[in-house]
């Protein structure tokens, strides 16, 4: 008997129907109401049970069925249900052949179906589209194997660098130089850098969204190097990359029992890639603490490392210092209780493994009695500092290492630190130059004491143009009336400004001895601070209009002029002056414009110590004695050794101030043996205050080689070392420096007298 009612097809169903079940207790052969049924044979036997039906359309039937089992050609192939490829079994619901049997390029890429399309797993794979592939530099691995990875590594100039391979040139925000000239260096902490491969440090003209003080994002994780999507400063979204860093992904990658960043020191933030850090599988550095001491074993370490100075074929350990702030300098220092042997002391920033991240190097004699060193970097960059502790000559054994920030001068820190309302140079009164260590006021000034001191009409700093800084004791307009002063300090050796007078800093008051006159002028304040070859150039790209350049010793006299020059003999369109032998003193350096209208100049000052006859370590006038020791020297910056007529104080065998010390170099009143005083100072000069002051671990005359007496104001070492601290045996005698009865202290540059 054919089908006449179903509710699931293909199997032996019992349905209900209007009829008569034979084995309900109400039983009966059907009728309206009641509760009769039919057994279906699906052989198509003849059933006793019931009335025959007849023959019923399956279309009509299988109302709702599958699409392998409804009698429809619902892909239009000319094929139905079973017979068609596209269908599996009759329960299978799409008649549509599956894109990788399907004979047709479903994703476009020129490839149909398995195994050609490599979207294709299988024939039985429904979608022909292929996997993903994440750029190389998007996609957490090693792929160069140079120990970096993705964003951190040299070879990606951006996320979407489909390659690590390094650029046969090392990029700029990798090179280790600060190329546009802002302090910072390199990735991941130069905002210009947006990876480690990018080839322009410039800075962008907006804040990137990983240093925007924002949570961009919306991860509760604002800029790097807290939010995970932050490769560094310079990365302009804060959106989680595809691949989940090392050092964000709540495992314990390198099984240290740390886990992630902040928590893992090897993690400089949350998007490093790597929890065991730049040093890799070679050592395992422990992290040090501002201040505190650590006792290491160096026979301990390994030999797989030297310094520039030393360490080779010595056992060594490394140590890890994490450096968040801008300070002034970072000490690493030996000197301790716990150190016992000499070391090779070498630190590396950022690259653990790199020879050429090396910043400093220091080797102590092998013999050392009282062994223990300090080595100093300037200016350090924040980021990661890598300290080698090396033998000396294969030896090993306890080292104490410490590690001090020297932190910025209070005129520089943009810290209020006197809590006067003002902060830093030149604002506070407190403060006499950028580096002052103190801003402690001292009293009013005259540019801070609320009064117009030279009656212009301007009060102090900075509405007086005459005042320099709030810590200035002169509100007179050296220059001219309204004309404003701007300070160069020795080190600075670049500034940018504008000689337009729309940008607020020019005037139009003075006029060189070369040029055109009437032109608008920034006027810069120079104090030179020993006798120098001094270069002053406008003669860059970044002068946008040509500028001349002069220099003098009083700003508004032009008979003053040392130097001047338009660049228009050379045909530079911009000046350059250079000066020779010029002495310490105060200058002032004019950019002058060479057109009616101003505009942005570049102006670069050199300076090359050009060290004065008295501080050059040469008998210059023949007499037989040199620098200090000379009659003719009144003190080290003297230019001249010639003697005078007169004997001066400082030579004449006499206690001239009565304090029982008589003469060069025994008199902390004599500068030189030419000096025509011997009045001591009021406070003990350095070479008598029982102060290392250059921290070369000796102190003071007679030891230091930078004392040339009792008298030197510095006991800076000088960059020849003396006759008598040199290590050689000058006169050849067979006696070396202090050794040699010719050695009066170590800062004598004579051995033979």
């Amino acid at each position: 008997m054919r089908l006449v009612c179903l509710c699931a097809a293909l199997a032996l169903i019992t349905v209900g129907c209007d009829g008569e079940d034979p084995e309900s207790p109400t039983g009966g052969t059907g009728g309206n109401g009641g509760t009769g049924g039919v057994v279906v044979d699906m052989d198509g036997g003849d059933s006793d049970m019931g009335p025959e039906l007849p023959d019923m359309d399956p279309v009509d039937v299988f109302v709702g069925a599958p699409q392998c089992a409804d009698g429809e050609d619902n892909d239009e192939d000319g094929l139905t249900d079973l017979d068609d490829p596209g269908c599996e079994n009759a329960l299978d619901d799409d008649e549509r052949q599956l894109q990788c049997a399907d004979e047709i390029d479903n994703d476009d890429d020129g490839l149909i179906d398995f195994p050609d399309d490599p979207g294709c797993g299988s024939p039985g794979d429904n979608d022909e589209r292929n996997p993903m592939v994440l750029p190389q530099c998007a996609d957490g691995l090693d792929n160069d194997r140079n120990g970096f990875i993705d964003e951190q590594d040299p070879g990606c100039s951006a996320v979407a660098d489909p390659t690590e391979e390094a650029p046969d040139e090392i990029a700029a925000c990798a090179d280790r130089i600060d190329n546009d000239g802002d302090g910072i260096i390199d990735f991941p902490f130069e905002p210009g850098c947006a990876a480690a491969g990018d080839e322009d440090e410039s800075d962008p003209i907006a804040v990137t969204a990983c240093a925007n003080g924002e949570d961009d994002d919306g991860d509760g994780l604002p800029d790097f190097p807290a939010d995970p999507g932050c490769f560094g400063v310079g990365d302009r979204d804060e959106g989680d990359k595809p691949v989940t860093p090392a050092c964000a992904d709540g495992q314990d990658n390198d099984r240290d029992g740390h886990i992630d960043w902040p928590d893992d020191a090897e993690c400089y933030a949350a998007s490093d890639s790597n929890e065991k850090g730049s040093c890799l599988d070679r050592y395992d550095p422990p992290e040090l603490t501002d201040g505190v001491g650590l006792v290491i074993d160096t026979s301990q370490g390994v030999f797989r490392s030297a310094g520039s100075c030393g360490g080779m074929g010595s056992p060594e350990r490394v140590l890890f210092y994490r450096l968040t702030n801008q300070i002034e300098a970072l000490e690493v220092t030996t000197v301790g209780e716990g150190t016992a042997v000499p070391t090779s002391l070498y630190v590396r920033r950022t690259d653990c493994l790199e020879a050429d991240a090396e910043l400093v190097c220091s080797r102590e004699e092998p013999d050392a009695v009282s062994p223990g060193q300090t080595v100093r970097i300037d200016d350090p960059q924040p980021g990661e500092y890598f300290i080698f502790v090396d033998g000396v000559a294969g030896a090993g054994g306890p080292v104490e290492v410490t590690v001090d920030e020297v932190p910025l001068a209070q005129c520089l820190n943009l810290i209020d630190d006197d809590e006067d309302g003002t902060a830093d140079y030149p604002a506070d009164p407190g403060c006499r130059r950028p580096d002052d260590r103190d801003e402690t006021d001292e009293g009013l000034t005259v540019c801070s004491n609320d009064e117009d001191d030279d009656g212009d009409g301007l009060v102090d700093y900075p509405q007086d143009p005459g005042c320099i800084a709030a810590s200035s004791d002169d509100e007179t307009d050296v220059c001219g009336e309204g004309v404003r002063l701007n300070e160069l300090f020795e080190g600075v050796n670049e500034v940018y400004g504008s000689t337009d007078p729309m940008d607020g800093m020019a005037t139009n008051a003075l006029n060189g001895g070369c040029g055109p006159a009437g032109r608008p002028e920034v006027v810069y304040f120079y104090r030179n601070p020993y006798n120098a070859l001094l270069t002053v150039s406008t003669a860059h790209p970044e002068t946008e209009v040509a500028a001349a350049v002069y220099v003098r010793t009083a700003c508004a006299e032009r008979n003053t002029e040392l130097a001047c020059d338009d660049g228009a003999a050379g045909g530079a369109g911009s000046g350059r002056v250079q000066l020779r032998s010029l002495p310490p003193g105060a200058y002032y350096i004019v950019v002058d414009s060479r057109t009616p209208i101003g505009g942005p100049f570049r102006l670069t000052i050199e300076t090359e110590r050009d060290d004065p006859q008295c501080d050059d370590l040469m008998d210059n006038d023949n007499d037989g004695r040199i620098d200090a020791d000379d009659p003719g020297c009144d003190r080290p910056s003297d230019d001249n050794e010639r003697d005078s007529a007169r004997v001066p104080l400082c030579n004449n065998m006499l206690d001239d101030d009565g304090d029982n010390r008589i003469d060069w170099p025994l008199d902390p009143g004599c500068e030189a043996r030419g000096d025509v005083t011997e009045d001591d100072p009021e406070e003990p000069p350095a070479c008598l205050n029982q102060i290392d002051d250059d921290l070369d671990g000796l102190t003071d005359f007679p030891n230091d080689p930078g004392c040339a007496g009792r008298g030197d104001a510095t006991e800076e070492d000088p960059r020849i070392l003396p006759a008598c601290a040199n290590g050689l045996d000058d006169d050849g005698d067979g006696n070396i420096d202090l050794e040699d009865f010719d050695c009066l202290f170590a800062g004598d540059p004579d051995e033979d007298r």
